[in-house]
């Protein structure tokens, strides 16, 4: 009686395995992924940016690189 209960224990899994759906965590960033550029005018002066986002390790990780440039102003001559 207990083979009989070990056998239904260990049936389903066999019999009914799980089908395993990977799903993209990413996918609402992946629009992201390239280079951007911009120009800003602000408090601290002119400014132009690009922003790079690029996927590593495999996918698992977003990352991001940032460069800011101010163009030369009074308070700030070399920019």
């Amino acid at each position: 009686m207990k083979r009989i209960g070990l056998l239904f224990c260990l049936l389903p899994p066999l019999v009914f395995p799980q089908t395993e759906q990977k799903t993209d965590v990413w996918e609402p960033l992946r629009f992201l992924e390239g280079t951007w550029e911009g120009t800003g005018d602000g408090f601290s002066g002119q400014s132009s940016s690009v922003q790079t986002y690029a996927f590593i390790l495999n996918g698992n990780f977003l990352l991001m690189k940032t460069r800011s440039e101010f163009k030369p102003q009074e308070k700030n001559p070399e920019g």
